[in-house]
C-alpha cells in the first residue's frame, strides 16, 4: 500500500507538478488520487480497507502479546481498552493522535533497546565489508 501511494504520488508530480501548490503532506496523496479517473473514489475505498485491515491486525498482535503476559481470563481488559483506543483514534484531533502513537512506540523501543545493550558483548560485527 506504502509503495502504491508512493508511486502514484512520485508520479503526480513530475506530470502535474501544480497539483500540490498549498497542500499539506496528506494532501499530497488526495491530490496525486485526483488525477486519477476516479483516483477520489478509489482512495477512499483503499483507505476504508487499509484502516480496517490494520484495526484487525493489530488487535490479533496485541491480543497475542497479551495473553503471553497475562492468563487468558484477563483477555476483555486488553479488548476493552483496544476498544477504547480505537474510539479516542477516531474523535481526537490528528496532531494528539500521532503523538501518543509515538510516545507508545518509544515505551515499545525502550526493552529492546536495554536487551540489545545487555547482549552487546554477543553481537558479533564483520572487521571487513562483505
Amino acid at each position: 500500500m506504502c509503495a502504491i501511494t508512493g508511486i502514484v504520488i512520485v508520479s503526480n508530480l513530475i506530470h502535474f507538478p501544480a497539483s500540490i501548490r498549498g497542500k499539506s503532506i496528506g494532501g499530497l496523496t488526495h491530490a496525486a488520487f485526483e488525477a486519477l479517473p476516479y483516483g477520489s473514489i478509489l482512495l477512499g475505498i483503499c483507505l476504508l480497507l487499509f484502516a480496517f485491515a490494520t484495526l484487525i491486525g493489530w488487535s490479533y498482535f496485541g491480543q497475542q502479546a497479551f495473553l503471553y503476559l497475562f492468563p487468558k481470563k484477563h483477555l476483555r481488559i486488553y479488548q476493552t481498552i483496544y476498544m477504547i483506543a480505537i474510539f479516542l483514534g477516531a474523535v481526537l484531533s490528528l496532531d494528539l493522535v500521532w503523538e501518543i502513537t509515538d510516545t507508545l512506540n518509544i515505551f515499545m523501543a525502550i526493552p529492546n533497546l536495554i536487551a540489545l545493550y545487555a547482549l552487546r558483548k554477543l553481537i558479533k560485527v564483520p572487521t571487513k565489508p562483505v
